[in-house]
């Protein structure tokens, strides 16, 4: 290798000033540096994050100061850098610092190696829009694993186990890695978890007054829900991955706990119970203020408007609930502030329409509750829990004084072998389950599909309101396009 100039720079950097806040920098750096470290909460983070600093300072114009980086242990960092920036100068001085002191950790103990992967890098990250960093060096990996006698890695062979692990990471769990934005584990947590804190008079108590003098009662429940939603997401999903892949309880809390760990240690996000916090203070905190908006609507009025036509519910909670979470993806990505608003935009878009579909559904699912008094077997049944003393006729009576308060009109569409009331009253509670179930995947569907058809969608509707409004317009429109050729 040769041995470098070393050149001092007027604004140069010391590297004993450099910590992985940023303080050297400025102030309000190190500050941001601080909180960040606090969200992330992992060594892993803020090891990387002293590498990348010492990158931006390897990236300063001029040859290195080697003589600096004499006393720090990790040595053969550094001659990395020394050796990227030798070879591939303006390159190494325009990439990514985070991403060079990544690669430099994986790929630093052959130099032949580091250059080849660095090439790579340089290209793949040109030329992709969403580049993954993590994705590309795991898949650096397996490619040098299965060609240990080379030094130089192939681009293709790199790009072919991208595509590779990504069908395999998308054939088995896509649902269920994507069920806290899609709202399917958010529905089921919320009702299981404010039923718990409802049906226990003490913890209710403690609840809201815990919450009274600061936030709409039921701060918590939703509080609680969103962090067993957040968790069955974390937990679930990968233990299902593993007990697919290696067919044993124990491989699946394995791969439980590896998922966990590499979520802590995942750059693009912040460590998973600090996001729990963050996403389940949102939802609570946005969906209790709808509730208020709702409640506050008078007749006359726009907000009121707005409720009679149906946007209410669950169109404004699904919308604030998609934007939320996919705003947040798309930041820790690092995508730029136009790519996130309309990502943010279009996760809009998609509750609305997914509330649109489920609003009619979900009202046509509460009148057949209603019609078949739902609600008093239900509350009968809580008081056969809480009171299981009560003799077998005891119930019955009332199970028999629910059946005959529902309208005969009703029971006339029953089918007749379901004239117990314990089996009609167990036969309607799977039926709401499953209707349940039902118009959430329906809905979802619906808004999905929606959305990939959604400027042919959007151009119909503009005909539509113009064809309405003005159909002179849309006459001359086409009139002047059927242009006949002689």
């Amino acid at each position: 290798m040769n041995k470098p100039v070393i050149t001092q720079q007027p604004n140069h950097i010391l590297l004993k000033n450099i910590d992985s806040y940023g303080s050297h920098i400025s102030v309000l750096e190190g500050i941001k540096g601080r909180l960040l470290s606090l969200a992330h909460w992992s060594t892993k983070y803020d090891e990387t994050n002293l590498r990348m600093r010492y990158v931006e300072w390897a990236q300063q114009p001029g040859f290195l100061n080697l003589d600096e980086c004499k006393s720090y242990e990790f040595d053969n960092f550094f001659a990395g850098l020394n050796s990227l920036k030798t070879a591939n100068s303006t390159d190494f001085t325009k990439s990514n610092s985070r991403h060079i002191a990544q690669i430099l950790d994986a790929f630093n103990q052959n130099e032949a190696k580091l250059q080849s992967v660095f090439a790579s890098y340089k290209q793949l990250a040109a030329n992709s829009r969403e580049f993954n960093i993590d994705a590309f060096i795991a898949a650096t990996n397996k490619v040098l694993a299965e060609n240990e006698d080379q030094n130089q890695v192939s681009l293709e062979d790199i790009k072919k186990t991208i595509a590779a692990d990504q069908l395999e990471a998308s054939r088995l769990y896509p649902r269920l890695s994507s069920s806290m934005y899609d709202g399917h584990i958010w529905e089921t947590s919320c009702t299981v978890a404010c039923y718990i804190y409802e049906d226990l008079p003490l913890i209710n108590a403690c609840l809201n007054a815990l919450t009274g003098s600061m936030l709409f009662s039921g701060f918590w429940g939703f509080f609680f829900a969103g962090a067993f939603a957040e968790l069955s997401v974390s937990v679930i999903s990968p233990g299902l991955k593993g007990l697919y892949q290696k067919g044993s309880i124990t491989g699946a809390c394995d791969t439980i706990i590896e998922a966990w760990n590499q979520r802590v240690a995942d750059d693009n996000s912040f460590h998973p119970l600090v996001e729990i916090a963050i996403g389940c203070a949102y939802i609570a905190v946005s969906w209790l203020y709808i509730d208020q908006l709702q409640k506050a609507a008078k007749v006359g009025d726009h907000l009121h408007a707005l409720m009679e036509w149906g946007i209410k519910g669950f169109i404004l909670k699904y919308s604030t609930m998609h934007a939320f979470f996919t705003l947040k993806a798309e930041l820790h990505k690092g995508t730029n502030y136009a790519k996130v608003l309309h990502a943010g935009l279009d996760a809009f878009l998609m509750g609305a329409i997914r509330g649109l579909i489920k609003n009619p559904l979900a009202a046509f699912s509460s009148k057949l509750q209603a019609a078949f008094n739902l609600d008093t077997a239900l509350n009968f049944s809580k008081l056969l829990q809480r009171h299981p003393q009560l003799q077998f006729h005891t119930q019955a009576i009332y199970l028999a004084q629910w059946m005959a308060s529902i309208p005969s009109k009703y029971m006339e569409c029953v089918p007749k072998f379901l004239t117990s009331p314990q089996l009609l009253y167990t036969t309607l509670w799977l039926a709401k389950d499953v209707w349940e179930v039902a118009i959430t995947n329906l809905s979802s569907f619906i808004a999905q599909l929606a959305m990939e058809l959604r400027k042919p969608i959007l151009a119909s509707i503009i005909v539509a309101i113009i064809a309405h409004n003005n159909p002179q317009l849309l006459q001359y429109y086409f009139n002047s396009t059927n242009v006949s050729v002689a």
